[in-house]
């Protein structure tokens, strides 16, 4: 606005200063005062050019009759000047403001076509969420009942060859080398028990309990149980956690086998003299717990596969310890997340909703 009240101003001293002998001057000048009209037209509409026209008449005006002086018809051009002036900031002030609604309008199209695109690719995510999440229920399904028929077949057997071990034991008590077979041969048994259970720990649904736990009474004991492997890996652990105790919705069970699986994880991928770091927080509505290593990390482009039943990177391992922990975390209306950086280590975040359980 500044720069249209100094043409105007500028203009019109032009006329008032300069005598009429000088007309072909002053019909640049009267031609001049367009540039302002216009400039107030566009830029801020049909008021604005209508007002900046009607002033610049205003000012014409005296110079038209008392400087040029003369008759009315000597005056005609100059007067329909003025009245070109009026119409043009009209016209051009209203063509503006239509130009500037139309803009306005397509402006707005434009957002809502975008809000409607972010809906839609939202949807999109989820329903693709939705089925990557059907997928995995098919084939823990498929696993489930795979799982059963194997917990079946083989446990029997085991039985057995537990028994038979037993009474080898007894046989052999007088014997330390004889009763050593046995023993491997019990503790073998153990073993694929165990991996038994794994099968039917990530094939079915954990039923909820209602019980909670201490997080770090349940930790400190994971820590305790595998003080050994700690100690000849000399192991540095590392807390920050509440002084009081952290209730978590598991039972004792469970939170046992979910930390006991991240902390054999975080042994293997360590070297010696490396570190894991547990972190605690706990508000009125959540708990998480931060339990990193400084190993060497996993790839990005693997980080999505790490809880899929069976996958591993680990030569004797079984691919089912994450897959566990990611499904007793989530059976507790829990979530795991995981973040890895190359050759700095891995943090997986467990975050619990306690006031959530019934």
């Amino acid at each position: 606005m500044a720069l249209i009240l100094i043409l105007i101003i500028a203009i019109s001293i032009g006329h008032y200063l300069i005598p009429t002998t000088h007309h072909h001057l002053h019909e640049i000048f009267r031609r001049l005062y367009f540039f302002p009209i216009l400039l107030a037209a566009l830029q801020y509409g049909f008021r604005s050019g209508f007002l900046i026209a009607f002033i610049i008449s205003l000012i014409y005006l005296p110079h038209v009759v008392f400087q040029w002086s003369g008759s009315f018809l000597s005056n005609l051009v100059r007067f329909n000047e003025i009245l070109l002036y009026l119409l043009i900031g009209g016209l051009s002030g209203l063509l503006s403001d239509r130009t500037r609604k139309e803009r306005d309008r397509y402006r707005d199209v434009a957002e809502e076509l975008d809000q409607a695109y972010q809906k839609l690719k939202q949807q999109s995510d989820q329903m693709a969420e939705l089925e990557h999440q059907l997928r995995g229920a098919d084939r823990m399904a498929v696993l489930g009942e795979l799982t059963a028929s194997l917990a079946h077949e083989v446990r029997n057997p085991l039985g057995s060859i537990k028994g038979a071990a037993d009474i080898l034991k007894k046989r052999c008590k007088s014997d330390k080398t004889c009763l050593e077979f046995p023993q491997i041969l019990a503790d073998e048994v153990d073993r694929l028990n165990q991996v038994v259970d794994n099968y039917l720990t990530i094939a079915r649904h954990p039923a909820a309990s209602g019980e909670t736990t201490n997080v770090i009474a349940a930790l400190e004991s994971i820590f305790q149980l595998v003080g050994p492997q700690i100690r000849k890996q000399n192991i540095q652990i590392q807390t920050d956690w509440p002084d009081s105790p952290v209730s978590i919705p598991m039972s004792e069970v469970e939170a046992r086998q979910v930390f006991l699986n991240l902390a054999l994880n975080a042994l293997a991928a360590l070297t010696p003299g490396g570190m894991i770091h547990i972190q605690i927080l706990k508000s009125d509505q959540t708990v998480i717990i931060h339990f990193s290593n400084n190993g060497p990390g996993i790839p990005e482009n693997q980080l999505e596969t790490i809880f899929t039943p069976f996958y591993t990177t680990k030569k004797e391992g079984t691919g089912l310890g994450l897959a566990i922990v990611k499904r007793l975390v989530e059976s507790r209306t829990g979530t795991i997340e995981v973040e890895s950086q190359m050759d700095k280590g891995i943090t997986f975040t467990l975050t619990f909703y306690p006031k959530k359980i019934t």
